[in-house]
């Protein structure tokens, strides 16, 4: 369900999602990117959802 969300936004981009891709390019700029990246993600929002799996505790910026 999660995966289809963006289908009724019209494309992914204006779902939230971020191409694995894209991200990869945030990760080259370094730490500092990432958190200003994550910060900017969270900024103006009133709720937050993590999907949680098997190996998301053990995850880096999760933690």
């Amino acid at each position: 369900m999660v995966r289809n969300s963006w289908v009724t936004k019209g494309n992914y981009i204006e779902a939230g999602f971020i191409d694995a891709a894209d991200f990869e390019e945030i990760k080259k700029q370094g730490d500092e990117a990432i958190k200003r990246w994550i910060n900017s993600q969270l900024d103006g929002t009133s709720v937050t959802v993590v999907l949680i799996g098997a190996e998301t505790y053990s995850r880096r910026w999760v933690r």
